[in-house]
């Protein structure tokens, strides 16, 4: 795959890290393509040889944040501070 992506090890590296493994495995736990995510996430991780997940100070505020808007979400509270919140970290809503 890479011989045709040059940049995907580079490109999943740093989308990974935003990457809520805890989220992630509570929703595994929940549904069957969730697990499929997460079983996705391990192959990527052993083929690329990274591990995906939070490596700055602004990665990991972002991991608490997003473990925060899941709670919520899961307790049916409002999401929407923690929704724009990770955003601004990403520079991204989407």
């Amino acid at each position: 795959m890479t011989e045709f992506y040059h940049n995907l090890k580079i490109d999943l590296t740093l989308a990974g890290r935003y990457l809520n493994k805890e989220n992630l495995a509570a929703l595994a736990q929940r549904s069957r393509g969730w697990k499929e995510v997460q079983q996705d996430v391990a192959l990527i991780e052993k083929q690329l040889g990274v591990t995906l997940g939070p490596k700055s100070n602004s990665d990991f505020i972002h991991r608490n944040i997003t473990s925060t808007a899941f709670y919520r979400w899961k307790t049916n509270k409002p999401i929407e501070r923690e929704i724009i919140e990770s955003g601004k970290i990403r520079r991204s809503l989407g």
